[in-house]
């Protein structure tokens, strides 16, 4: 009984942390128009993270293509535009490299706390960017 009490809980307490961790953090990436070859941009990206989720955050921007160029590939709080707001509002540097497409995927990591316990949580976006 008293196993099957304690499973019970440990399966509770994990469906609890996968919902929290799937409301934790949310982004949102601003238009990205169609750019030229050679051409410098910012990419504004806004983070929402719940209140248990407001710690230390660090996010990474990538590229799967050619055709773009990430110039920063980490950031965190501390470089938000305002690093005590919500939602957080980041500028993410890249430049077009060639003509092409690339995809710019945009991931976020955090800690979800309540009480004394801290799981991580995640996001991820992806958008599509064009170089004519």
């Amino acid at each position: 009984m008293r196993r099957g009490a304690a499973a019970l809980c440990v399966l509770l307490l994990a469906a609890s942390l996968a919902l929290a961790q799937a409301r934790a953090l949310s982004i949102e990436v601003g238009p990205i128009g169609v750019l030229s070859a050679g051409e410098h941009a910012e990419v504004v990206v806004e983070v929402h993270a719940e209140p248990a989720a407001r710690g230390p955050l660090l996010v990474t921007p990538s590229v799967d293509g050619a055709a773009v160029q990430v110039v920063r590939g980490r950031l965190f709080r501390f470089d938000a535009e305002d690093p005590d707001g919500d939602p957080l509002r980041f500028r993410v540097p890249i430049t077009a490299m060639s003509v092409g497409t690339a995809v710019l995927l945009i991931r976020v990591d955090g800690h979800a706390c309540e009480g004394t316990h801290c799981e991580p949580v995640e996001a991820e976006v992806r958008r599509t960017i064009v170089v004519r």
